[in-house]
């Protein structure tokens, strides 16, 4: 019964630690599961900030590539002009020669001053033409160079953004493998502290099991020998009815005195031979040179008087009836 019993209970201690080892082995599936869900996502939105940085770079190389173009157009339209005010100057000055010579012949005097007035007329035309689109050029000068600061305040501020996130995610996936760690090393010593216990309980059943099996051997000692004693009364009781009846009660008294004399002498020549004690729990089995029927003479004294409640002179001493 014991013994199934500590089957059962060892079973049941099995099964408990077959359990936390199950939900400890799901806890740490649950935490890979989400470490890689978190890298996974840490991937996509990497993949995500280089698709956007890859737009913004081929938006800027756009807007440069439109800058330079502009750039150029404007270069060829000044080109243009002033190759145009070249010719039209040329053809400006064959007409001024040609009305001077024709004011020399009619009136040198009012072509001149006819001239002059158009001339001035003409250089303020050009000249007002000429501010107008130096006025325009630099404010489209002005416009892109304001689109760029802009275009340029929003990139840094989108860098930023993003190195704060690559941060805010290197610290979220380091305090992860923190915890994991932290979560490994808890495992670890309750696994260490559980197969501690799961020792400790083990030894503790075997000492009560132990504790258990000498206290019910003891328990059929003390059984047997009461009932030893029960018996020896009972014939005690028959011994002394048969002397009655014969009347032979001095002769029966004398009879155990020469036995019990002849005992102690075999006693005290054999105690003297050998001088060796044993314990209760030895006595049970057989020992060489132990004669199986006299037991008792090979206790010590402090066993004697604990199992007989009497010493061994005393005890030797009563009639053997």
């Amino acid at each position: 019964r014991l013994r199934r019993e500590a089957e059962e209970q060892s079973k049941q201690e099995e099964e408990e630690r077959l359990t936390k080892q199950a939900e400890e082995q799901s806890k740490k599936e649950d935490e890979e599961r989400l470490r890689k869900e978190a890298e996974e996502k840490a991937q996509k939105e990497e993949e995500e900030r280089l698709k956007i940085d890859a737009e913004e770079k081929f938006k800027q190389e756009e807007e440069d590539r439109l800058r330079k173009e502009a750039e150029e157009q404007a270069k060829k339209e000044e080109e243009e002009r002033m190759k145009k005010e070249a010719e039209e100057k040329a053809k400006q000055e064959e007409e001024e020669e040609r009305l001077r010579k024709e004011a020399e012949e009619k009136a040198k005097q009012e072509e001149e001053e006819r001239l002059k007035k158009e001339a001035e007329e003409q250089v303020k035309r050009e000249e007002e033409e000429r501010l107008r689109k130096e006025a325009e050029e630099q404010a489209k000068m002005e416009e892109e160079d304001r689109l760029k600061k802009e275009a340029e305040q929003e990139a840094k501020k989108e860098e930023e953004e993003r190195l704060k996130k690559e941060a805010e995610e290197k610290a979220k996936r380091e305090e992860e493998e923190r915890l994991l760690k932290e979560a490994k090393k808890k495992s670890k010593k309750e696994e260490e502290e559980s197969l501690r216990k799961e020792e400790q309980a083990k030894k503790e059943e075997e000492e009560r099991l132990r504790k258990e099996a000498e206290k019910l051997a003891k328990k059929e000692e003390e059984e047997r020998l009461k009932k030893e004693a029960k018996d020896q009364a009972e014939q005690e009781k028959k011994e002394r009815a048969r002397k009655k009846e014969k009347e032979q009660v001095g002769q029966e008294e004398e009879c155990p005195k020469k036995e019990f004399e002849t005992m102690s002498k075999s006693s005290t020549e054999n105690g003297a031979a050998k001088e060796k004690f044993y314990s209760f729990e030895e006595l049970k089995n057989p020992i060489q040179g132990v004669d199986w029927s006299m037991r008792e003479q090979h206790l010590t004294d402090e066993e004697f008087v604990a199992l007989f409640g009497m010493p061994k002179d005393d005890f030797f001493s009563l009639q053997k009836w």
